[in-house]
Formats: structure tokens, sequence, C-alpha cells
């Protein structure tokens, strides 16, 4: 039988106080629950975006969901705009500003 990982658990539930208690106490930002699903893969499916601002500032990988991400899905920035999550953004921004693609998928290159 397959189960969930806590982190993933958690972030289903909006969860922000277990989810940082996780991770501050070492809990892998990217370990994969069921379904191979990571963290972030699973927040963006819940539509969590306190909990992708809360991801990113643990150091989650955000091109790995780009990478992993299905043909025809939102990239996160999409994700971000079309859900109205500008605190996404921001991060993304303040953490990856000095990286071209960020600014490409926001459109303001």
């Amino acid at each position: 039988m397959a189960r969930e990982s806590a982190l993933n658990v958690a972030i289903g539930f909006g969860r922000l106080d277990i989810i940082d208690y996780l991770l501050t106490r070492g809990f892998p930002v990217d370990y994969p629950g069921f379904e191979n699903k990571t963290p972030l893969e699973r927040a963006v499916e819940c539509n969590q975006g306190s909990v992708v601002v809360t991801l990113l500032k643990h150091g989650t990988d955000w091109r790995r969901y780009e990478e992993r991400r299905k043909t025809g899905d939102m990239s996160l920035v999409e994700w971000a705009l079309a859900h109205e999550h500008p605190q996404v953004l921001g991060v993304l921004i303040d953490l990856y500003g000095d990286d071209e693609s960020v600014f490409n998928q926001i459109g303001m290159m």
C-alpha cells in the first residue's frame, strides 16, 4: 500500500505550522511522496500559494517542477498568475531575479 509523505499530507491540508516544523527539522524539501509527486507539485495541485512560498523559501527546486510538468500544464509562473498568487511571483523574483528565465516567463523581458 502506497503512503503519502508527512510533508505532502500537511500540504494537502494547508498546515503551514506543520510544514515549517518538518522543513526546519530537516525533512527534505523535494522529497517525493505518493505518485512520486514533489511537495511543490502537491502544493500547486492543491492551489496552496502560501505553501508554495514557504517551499521556495526553504529551497525547493522550482526548476525540477518545470522539467517534470506535463505538456499543456501551466508553468509555476503561469499558475501563480492564473490563480492570483502574487506572493509566489515576488518570491521567485527575490530568489531568482538574476535568472533571465523567470522574467521571460513573467513577460518582463
